[in-house]
């Protein structure tokens, strides 16, 4: 549901079946793009030479691009900051020959602060860039070299870089952030309560065949992922608590090495580990693992939804509908508790 103007003249040479881009104008909702080049339909394909630049350049036209469900909660925003973007595509389109492109997009001290909430979203950069100079899709380059925002005041930084993206996947990156979810509430609409902290510190760099031939050692991945006096508060469940988990990566593994949590007065308690993370995200290749969990309590009734159909008969129905990896075919059942397993 974006809406899409455009204020177009076009240099039309039927002849040489070229189309000439001449002080174009394109708008997404708010934002606004000019267009130059032109486009030529050849016999062996299509020749292709754009460029694409945003015209206003604030942090606000990017905002409008959030898709129309969620402007409800934008409404009254208050923003500011600088943001750029410009693309360009020349070569010729035939088959799954692409044209070379590339883009460019940055923001610069990005700030957001809903109207009713006391903190704010601040001092967001970002800087990524792709790049394909031949035309052949596994010869693009992606690198997010930069993408860092504060949460009142809590920072979170992300980097990540690939190349070879269909042959074998090189890449590298890091995620680390010091967020107080409580402070997170205060600066972006929630329904549902939170409390603690997470801690993260995660890097990796490596080809992602090394994974699949287990060459662990060849794969650079290492860090962790703390939350701590975690309270996570909603209607739809008890209150969930969090005393202390804390999760280990590795390029074998992730290792879920302790945890405590609670649901209402229910107690759990464990550890495991899951293997082929990165395979399954990159390859879709299968997900294992093995946990250990233990409760010295449990209470089911807290966790059970009222139905006055099943309290009066004393029965409830619980029906899982399973995928079976490799065969395709998902069991057929008709309840309204379904519970789909999800593939691989």
């Amino acid at each position: 549901k974006v809406k899409v103007m455009a204020k177009a003249n076009l240099d039309i040479d039927n002849e040489n079946s070229r189309y000439t881009f001449k002080d174009n104008e394109f708008g997404l909702n708010n934002l606004k793009l000019g267009l130059d080049g032109a486009v030529a339909m050849l016999d062996q394909g299509i020749e292709l030479d754009l460029k694409v630049a945003a015209k206003n350049n604030t942090f606000s036209e990017v905002l409008s691009l959030i898709p129309s469900v969620y402007k409800s909660e934008i409404q009254g925003v208050e923003t500011n900051g600088d943001f750029s973007l410009t693309a360009d595509l020349n070569g010729v389109m035939v088959g799954d020959q692409l044209p070379a492109f590339s883009l460019v997009f940055s923001v610069k001290n990005g700030f957001l602060k809903y109207p009713d909430l006391p903190e704010s979203v601040e001092n967001i950069q970002i800087e990524l860039a792709v790049n394909n100079k031949t035309g052949v899709l596994d010869h693009t380059l992606v690198n997010l070299s930069l993408f860092h925002f504060e949460v009142a005041e809590n920072p979170i930084d992300l980097k990540f870089f690939v190349k070879n993206i269909e042959s074998d996947p090189n890449m590298k990156g890091e995620v680390k952030s010091k967020l107080n979810l409580e402070s997170l509430a205060k600066a972006i609409p929630m329904e549902e309560a939170l409390k603690g902290r997470l801690n993260a510190d995660i890097e990796f760099a490596g080809q992602l065949s090394s994974i699949e031939q287990e060459r662990y050692e060849d794969f650079d991945l290492k860090g962790q992922l703390t939350l701590m006096d975690f309270l996570y508060q909603s209607a739809a469940l008890p209150d969930v608590k969090i005393k202390n988990m804390h999760v280990n990566f590795s390029p074998k593994y992730f290792e879920l090495g302790h945890m405590e949590l609670t649901i209402g007065e229910s107690d759990i308690s464990g550890k495991g580990k899951v293997d082929n993370i990165l395979p399954y995200v990159f390859k879709e290749d299968t997900i294992r693992g093995e946990f250990s969990l233990s409760s010295s309590y449990f209470n089911l009734n807290e966790l059970m939804t009222n139905d006055s159909s099943s309290a009066n008969s004393g029965e409830t129905d619980a029906v899982v509908g399973i995928d079976e990896v490799g065969g395709g075919d998902s069991v057929s059942v008709s309840s309204s508790g379904v519970v789909e397993v999800p593939g691989n």
